[in-house]
């Protein structure tokens, strides 16, 4: 029979043996050591100064002094005296200054999890947090990588990510939350059609699309006519708002004008936006951003023209837009934009877009002097040169000391002109001008690559209709 046993290397007690206390109190030494195994380092070359009685280490490469020739072993101080235990594969030691756990290779310390293959059944898994009853399953991190295994790793090269439900009444969806708060959810809730929801506080939801799972058919909030296809809801709340119903291909210019100007960001920033290139005059006062409550009104009957706009009489006739300046959620003193599209060239000191009553906010597309003359919530006259009034005149407030005017998004400088107050009286285009205008809109401050969007899609929408 051996002197230690086959696995701990424990000492065992000869027959007859003499002072057995001394092979017993060994061995009881080596399991006090080895058993539930935990040590303080794995990184230290050289033995501590002072160890207590008991503790224990991994002794690092390289080892020194008395730990010498005793690389990777396990290092324990006992009655004074260091003592070495040797690992075996599998041994598992807790190493506490990392909190982690390590397993002896036969030829390394590693990391205990990376030789983990199978983890089945888990009640709970956090990762980076708690998890719980109601969510057996929690991370909390800032990124997450989900990759394909190559053909070169035994793979295929795809990757499907499958989610499965039980009932066709039941919920199998993606919900974005902010906050802990709903704003969105798509996927199969409550049916077996694609849903898309959203919610502005989390409780009360609105359905945006649904693609029907029989017939492949998208079907949007506030639909349109079935004869106008997919649009746009925003497209749709225009064209429901227009009396004599606008044609297909009108209506898909419509929603391609909409949709470059969601892209670009600009439609968020606008509180008004008139295409008065319409149909008819009903149309071509409506504005676009709000159009079930805040259509503009035609003052002392100016000239419309379909798919043209309307034009001033030089004195008395104008679009009135039916709201002041002062009262809009993105119109403000220092963060301001306001723009109209001119088709006739003239030469004359007359407003195209403006306050009534006042100068603090308008635009002049080519005085009397050949110049373009704006205001932007200052009473003080900016001028500079244009060649000819035709086109989209723009200017943009973003500071309080100075703005940037643009002639069909080429920029035209920065006037440095401080703000001092918004023009009071309705916003009015057209006033005391025999030009034509085929657009106008005011809104929060546009950026340059705004301003170049905005005149994309409105010459776009305008060509397609032959109005330039």
């Amino acid at each position: 029979m051996s002197d230690i046993t086959a696995n701990l290397g424990l000492p065992v007690i000869a027959a007859a043996q003499a002072q057995k206390h001394v092979t017993h109190n060994e061995a009881l030494r080596l399991l006090d050591t080895l058993v539930q195994l935990v040590v303080l380092d794995r990184n230290l070359s050289a033995p501590p100064g002072s160890p207590d009685e008991g503790e224990r280490w991994i002794v690092a490469a390289s080892p020194t002094g008395a730990w010498a020739g005793h690389a990777d072993d396990i290092a324990a101080w006992q009655d004074g005296a260091w003592q070495f235990t040797t690992p075996k594969t599998g041994w598992v030691a807790f190493v506490a200054d990392e909190g982690t756990l390590l397993v002896w290779s036969g030829s390394a310390w590693g990391d205990f999890f990376a030789t983990v293959t199978s983890i089945q059944n888990l009640a709970l898994l956090g990762v980076g947090t708690a998890a719980d009853a109601t969510n057996p399953f929690s991370a909390k991190l800032n990124k997450a990588l989900w990759t394909a295994k190559t053909a070169a790793e035994g793979g295929d090269g795809d990757l499907r990510y499958t989610l499965n439900k039980e009932g066709a009444s039941d919920v199998l969806s993606l919900l974005l939350q902010r906050g802990f708060s709903g704003r969105a959810e798509i996927g199969l809730i409550g049916d077996d059609d694609v849903t898309l929801k959203v919610s502005a506080d989390g409780s009360s939801w609105k359905t945006a699309l649904v693609a029907a799972k029989s017939n492949a058919a998208v079907h949007f909030a506030s639909a349109p006519p079935s004869s106008w296809g997919g649009v746009r809801r925003q497209t749709s709340a225009l064209v429901a708002a227009i009396t004599v119903e606008p044609t297909r291909l009108r209506t898909f210019l419509v929603d391609d004008l909409v949709t470059a100007l969601i892209g670009a960001g600009v439609w968020d920033k606008l509180d008004g936006l008139y295409l008065f290139a319409a149909a008819d005059s009903q149309a071509a006062l409506l504005n676009w951003i709000n159009p079930a409550s805040t259509a503009a009104s035609a003052v002392n009957s100016p000239t419309f023209t379909a798919d043209q706009g309307f034009t001033g009489d030089g004195a008395a006739s104008y679009v009135d837009a039916g709201f002041g300046l002062g009262a809009l959620a993105h119109y403000q003193l220092d963060s301001a934009s306001m723009f109209v599209w001119s088709l006739s060239d003239i030469t004359a000191t007359e407003n195209l877009i403006a306050t009534a009553g006042n100068s603090r906010s308008r635009i002049v597309p080519r005085d009397a002097g050949g110049k373009l003359r704006t205001n932007a919530n200052n009473l003080a006259n900016d001028l500079v040169d244009v060649a000819d009034s035709l086109g989209l005149f723009t200017w943009s407030r973003g500071s309080s000391s100075a703005y940037d005017r643009y002639r069909n998004a080429t920029s035209l400088g920065s006037a440095t002109q401080a703000s001092d107050s918004i023009g009071t009286g309705n916003l009015a285009v057209g006033r005391f001008s025999s030009r034509q205008f085929a657009a106008a809109g005011v809104g929060a401050h546009l950026s340059a690559s705004e301003v170049t969007a905005l005149y994309d899609a409105l010459a776009a929408y305008l060509t397609e209709l032959g109005a330039i």
